[in-house]
């Protein structure tokens, strides 16, 4: 996960790439869960939530997003 300090000594792209290989790891693991057995154990379907951790999920892209889109806009537009 992308602590608070990071996207300024990485960058905000590293940071956004992270949580969405975590977004999409965390959906496929369900339908992947399905695939390889039929009758899936709880503690399986329990640990698809575990990459979300990789980068922080969904509100983490959003706020790399919006911060990418303040870099690059005019002082005006904001």
């Amino acid at each position: 996960m992308c602590p608070v300090d990071t996207p300024s000594s990485i960058g905000r792209k590293p940071c956004f790439i992270l949580a969405y290989v975590g977004i999409i790891l965390a959906f496929a693991w369900g339908p992947l869960m399905l695939v390889i057995d039929k009758t899936p154990h709880v503690n399986f379907a329990i640990f698809g939530s575990v990459f979300f951790l990789i980068g922080g999920g969904i509100p983490v892209a959003m706020n790399s997003l919006n911060a990418m889109a303040s870099d690059v806009s005019s002082e005006t537009d904001r």
